[in-house]
C-alpha cells in the first residue's frame, strides 16, 4: 500500500443550520468533508445524525467517480432537504458559506 501525503481542507455543516433537520425536530448531527487542497478533489466524508443514510449515495457517487467539490455544487440540491448540506459542507471548504459565519 503506497501512503500518499495530502494537502487537505475541511468543510463542514451542523445540521444546526439545515432547515429540513429543524423542521424534521433532530438537528444533532453534521456532515464533514475531505479535499485535496489544490485540486479540490473529494477525498473523504463524514456524516454524523438522523437522515444520512439517504445522503451516503451522493458522497459514495463522488467518490467513486473522483468528482471534486464544483462537480457536486454545480448540480443541483433541492431546499428545504438534509441533501443540499453536502453541497454546503463542500462550500465551506471552499471558503463559499452560505449558511455559515466563518
Amino acid at each position: 500500500m503506497s501512503k500518499k501525503k495530502y494537502h487537505i481542507k475541511v468543510g463542514r455543516l451542523p445540521f444546526s443550520t439545515n432547515a429540513k433537520a429543524h423542521m424534521k425536530g433532530e438537528s444533532h448531527g453534521f456532515i464533514k468533508v475531505i479535499l485535496e487542497e489544490k485540486t479540490n478533489k473529494i477525498l473523504g466524508v463524514h456524516m454524523i445524525g438522523s437522515g444520512v443514510e439517504e445522503l451516503i449515495g451522493e458522497a459514495s457517487l463522488a467518490l467513486k467517480m473522483e468528482l471534486n467539490a464544483k462537480d457536486i455544487i454545480k448540480t443541483l440540491h433541492v431546499h428545504p432537504t438534509l441533501y443540499e448540506g453536502f453541497m454546503e459542507a463542500l462550500r465551506n471548504a471552499l471558503g463559499k458559506n452560505f449558511h455559515l459565519l466563518k
